[in-house]
C-alpha cells in the first residue's frame, strides 16, 4: 500500500509543470511565512529545523530556506549520516550549502548530533503525502522516522496541494505531525483549517 501511494504521488509530481509548481510554491511559502512569523512573535528566539527541497518537492522553485532564515533566528538543516539509515545529523544554516550524500544539499560547517533536533521549536517535515490526522508518508528509508524521537517542537508536514489524503498507511512507531502546510493553507491535525 505504501509503495503504491508513493508511486502515485511521484507520478503526479512529475506531471506538474514548472509554472504550476511555482504557483503552488509561492502560495505555500506565503502560508509558511505567516505561520513562522506568528510563532516568532511568541518566542524570544525561534529555531526551525527545515530541509532543502529538490526536484519536484514543495518549495523547490522558491528560496525556501532563505525565506525561513529571514524569519527564524536559527535554521537547522539535515545532514544524512553515512552507512545504513539512521537518525539525521544537523547543521546550522549560515547561507552556504554543500553537496552531501545522495546529492542532497546540506549546510556547510560543523555537524551536530541527532539530539540537536530537540533545539528546534518547529520541525518542517518533507513528505510525499499526509493525512488529516497528521500521519505522513516519506520516501521509505526512515531517516526522519528515526530522527523524530529527538523532536520536542511543533511538527509541520510540507506537501503539495492534493497530497493531503484521507488516510496514510503507518506503523506503530510513526509519529503524527501537528500541522500540514500546502499551497491551500494550514491544516491542524484533526482536520481544522488555518489561514
Amino acid at each position: 500500500m505504501k509503495a503504491t501511494l508513493r508511486a502515485h504521488v511521484l507520478e503526479r509530481r512529475r506531471q506538474l509543470t514548472v509554472d504550476e509548481r511555482s504557483l503552488y510554491d509561492v502560495s505555500l511559502s506565503h502560508h509558511l511565512h505567516t505561520l513562522l512569523t506568528d510563532l516568532a512573535r511568541e518566542s524570544d528566539s525561534l529555531t526551525v529545523a527545515a530541509h532543502v527541497p529538490i526536484g519536484t518537492e514543495p518549495g523547490a522553485t522558491v528560496d525556501f530556506v532563505d525565506d525561513i532564515s529571514a524569519i527564524a533566528d536559527t535554521v537547522l538543516l539535515p545532514v544524512c549520516p553515512p552507512g545504513l539509515p539512521a537518525p539525521l545529523l544537523w547543521g546550522t544554516y549560515n547561507g552556504a550549502l554543500r553537496t552531501g550524500r545522495f546529492g542532497l544539499a546540506e549546510p556547510a560547517g560543523e555537524t551536530r548530533p541527532p539530539t540537536a533536533l530537540a533545539d528546534a521549536d518547529v520541525v518542517l517535515l518533507p513528505a510525499l503525502a499526509a493525512d488529516v490526522t497528521g500521519m505522513r508518508l516519506g520516501r521509505g528509508a526512515g531517516y526522519y522516522d528515526r530522527s523524530l524521537q529527538h523532536a520536542t517542537g511543533l511538527l509541520v508536514v510540507v506537501v503539495h496541494s492534493g497530497e493531503v489524503v484521507e488516510s496514510v498507511p503507518f506503523d506503530d512507531h510513526d509519529r503524527p505531525a501537528d500541522m500540514i502546510v500546502t499551497a491551500d493553507g494550514i491544516l491542524t491535525a484533526g482536520g481544522n483549517s488555518g489561514t
